[in-house]
């Protein structure tokens, strides 16, 4: 599903801006 795949994406982005340090 797309809503699926949107919220994988929305986790990768913030783990990626929160764990970008």
């Amino acid at each position: 599903m797309k809503v699926n795949l949107l919220k994988d994406i929305a986790e990768f982005v913030n783990e990626s801006i929160l764990g970008g340090g």
